[in-house]
């Protein structure tokens, strides 16, 4: 506990006196890598990217600690990059899939904040073409989709109160015939429960603030960048 505590002061004050952090997220296969890349590059330096999946994998190979215990520690691994990298005089464009346990730690300085949306069927459409291109075995397909349909209903509630900007529309003919046939977190569960339980569309909205929305299945990637470089 001390730990947490001094590393969230620490960085909340590393971070409070300029505008050198931009978080990118959202659900797996929304296009935040090709985002958070196209962003660095046209930021220029000192800025560089960093990505959470990056992070975690290079730690799994060290192998110091057991893999199941980095996953777990993902969020506090990724801290240290950006901590460390902002030490060495960069500023960071990082990808996340949900800024749920960093907004606390990046509190005080009030990093730019960028939604990644693509709609359900596009982000399936997405990972179907991964499995093909990486040869997923079927478990590992499996786990994949398990992951894309988590991290999208994530991100989102069907509750206005408390939401942060209505997003999309969702009816019972989006949701895909495998859904349930993988395993949903709880929130996911409900999420999904919910549109299958009316008939007509229901609203999405965003559980998390966002300065910038940025809708993939219908921006170009130069019109996404655009929109970030002028956020930051």
């Amino acid at each position: 506990m001390f730990y947490v505590f001094w590393f969230v002061f620490a960085t909340q004050a590393l971070f409070a006196s300029d505008n050198s952090l931009v978080v990118v997220y959202g659900s797996s296969c929304a296009g935040k890598s090709s985002l958070t890349k196209a962003v660095t590059k046209a930021l220029g330096d000192p800025w560089v990217s960093i990505d959470i999946d990056d992070v975690v994998e290079r730690e799994k190979e060290r192998a110091i600690v057991a893999a199941a215990d980095i996953d777990e520690m993902a969020d506090q691994l990724f801290c240290v990059e950006v901590q460390q990298a902002h030490a060495s005089g960069h500023k960071v464009v990082a990808d996340v899939h949900s800024p749920e346990h960093i907004l606390d730690v990046f509190a005080g300085y009030n990093p730019v904040l960028v939604y990644v949306y693509a709609p359900l069927a596009a982000i399936v459409e997405r990972d179907v073409k991964r499995t093909h291109a990486f040869s997923r075995s079927a478990k590992r397909q499996l786990w994949a989709r398990g992951w894309v349909y988590n991290s999208y209903a994530n991100l989102l509630t069907l509750s206005p109160e408390g939401a942060y900007g209505a997003i999309d529309v969702l009816s019972q003919e989006d949701l895909p015939g495998d859904l349930f046939s993988v395993h949903l977190h709880e929130h996911a569960q409900g999420v999904f429960e919910q549109v299958r339980g009316v008939d007509a569309p229901v609203q999405l909205f965003s559980r998390f603030p966002f300065d910038v929305l940025v809708k993939s299945a219908e921006a170009t990637l130069e019109q996404s960048v655009e929109a970030v470089v002028g956020a930051a």
